[in-house]
């Protein structure tokens, strides 16, 4: 209610934006040798820092990401300098996406009731160029953060000191930290229902199996898209 009001009154405050100030789409050295028409790397830029208690911003962290970052917080690791409440306040993450990863998961019903949960196996990492493919989204964050107007404005990059090399870092980051951004596609994808056997619905949109039933939704995408589904 207080930033609501601080907008409403002053058209100032948080809500001036969407926390998704900057994005950037472009195509990694794997997806031009692959030969994509489309990019493969989505940066974006959002704020972190919402207050100077560091429990406050963990805590909304993990309720917006769905991740105990309490237990496992970032901030904690071996900087090249420590990084004070006041700096965590006034940071900023960038996202490194990888929007057309090679590696592909599986979604399947474990039983006949409707209300039991799937058997989800996102699959990540099968593929070890998407791991390339990130080392490429962070270099590319941290020399445009190093430049202008970043750096007549002070700010530094931070890096983790407790790594030998990036790879190692983007190794650990990528096994033990990688977060969905809640984009999928294909659970239902369309195809040739007679040649496509990992088709669920046809070209008309028909679920195999069934005379009646249609499936229209982002789950039909066959392959994801270069950005966001919604």
């Amino acid at each position: 209610l207080k930033y609501f009001k601080e907008y409403v009154l002053h058209g100032t405050g948080p809500l001036t934006t969407t926390g998704l100030d900057a994005q950037i789409f472009t195509k990694s050295s794997i997806a031009k040798k692959n030969g994509l028409k489309s990019n493969d790397l989505q940066l974006v830029q959002v704020l972190i820092g919402e207050s100077s208690n560091r429990k406050k911003g963990a805590d909304n962290a993990s309720k917006y990401f769905n991740w105990d970052i309490q237990k496992d917080d970032t901030s904690q690791w071996g900087f090249d300098k420590p990084i004070s409440d006041d700096e965590i306040a006034k940071s900023v993450m960038a996202v490194i996406m990888n929007v057309r990863p090679q590696s592909f998961g599986t979604l399947k019903l474990v039983s006949s009731n409707p209300f039991a949960h799937p058997a989800i196996d996102p699959g990540y990492l099968q593929n070890e160029e998407d791991l390339e493919v990130l080392m490429e989204g962070w270099e590319m964050l941290e020399e445009i953060y190093k430049k202008e107007p970043y750096k007549s404005m002070g700010a530094e990059f931070a890096t983790f000191s407790q790594f030998s090399t990036r790879k190692e870092m983007a190794q650990y980051l990528y096994n033990n930290y990688l977060l969905t951004i809640y984009h999928p596609v294909g659970t239902a994808r369309m195809g040739n229902l007679k040649s496509d056997k990992y088709a669920v619905c046809s070209e008309r949109l028909r679920v195999r199996g069934f005379s009646n039933l249609r499936c229209a939704d982002a789950s039909i995408a066959p392959d994801i898209v270069s950005g966001n589904t919604q």
